[in-house]
This record gives structure tokens, C-alpha cells and sequence, in this order.
């Protein structure tokens, strides 16, 4: 699992996943890549 830096801005998706709900298609805003993969998993 990765973290972003504070303040940074990403769009994403949420999807149900083995876990529970888990952001999905991560990217910075105009579709530019994030510096590193990112996974989060919602409460």
C-alpha cells in the first residue's frame, strides 16, 4: 500500500474489492500518472 504526499490531488474510482472498497484507476488530475502506485482501502 502506498501513501500520497499532503495535498496531493488524484482521481479515482472505487471498487468493491477481497477486502472491502479499494480506490481503483488512481491518477493526477488530467490523467497524468501519480509518482507511485497508489492503493487505499476505504473504512
Amino acid at each position: 500500500m502506498r501513501t500520497l504526499a499532503n495535498g496531493e490531488e488524484v482521481l479515482f474510482d472505487i471498487a468493491q474489492g477481497p477486502k472491502g472498497y479499494q480506490a481503483v484507476n488512481v491518477s493526477g488530475p488530467n490523467g497524468e500518472n501519480v509518482p507511485a502506485q497508489c492503493l487505499f482501502l476505504l473504512p
